[in-house]
């Protein structure tokens, strides 16, 4: 899994590739889960890779499997943005900030909520 690339695209598709040679990416799998433009990938360790899409939705992928195995549902607005630092995985938007920490191996739970000042 060290040599594969998570590409989003603006219809919401995303496609993961597989470096074979210095000049040669072969297509693995096309995965058709978000229905916007997929804003934001992050690969956590070696087992799972994070999507966030324009329409609000945020995923956590199986990078073996190729499927979701979590959806952060909690999101008011399309996450922006993703993260990783160390253990923690943090997502931002407009609405605010969010620090996730796993739990388990299928699941995230969220740790810190910080909502952004407002300019006047």
């Amino acid at each position: 899994w060290v040599n594969r690339v998570w590409t989003g695209s603006a219809t919401g598709d995303i496609k993961v590739w597989e470096d074979k040679a210095a000049t040669e990416l072969l297509l693995l799998k096309e995965l058709k889960v978000h229905c916007a433009k997929i804003l934001a990938l992050c690969k956590y360790q070696t087992h799972h890779v994070w999507s966030c899409a324009l329409d609000k939705s945020t995923l956590i992928w199986d990078s073996k499997n190729f499927v979701p195995v979590q959806e952060i549902a909690d999101n008011k607005d399309s996450v922006s943005i993703i993260i990783r630092d160390g253990n923690k995985v943090w997502t931002a938007s407009d609405k605010g900030i969010n620090i996730w920490e796993y739990i388990s191996r299928q699941s995230a739970s969220r740790t810190i909520t910080a909502t952004p000042t407002r300019c006047a």
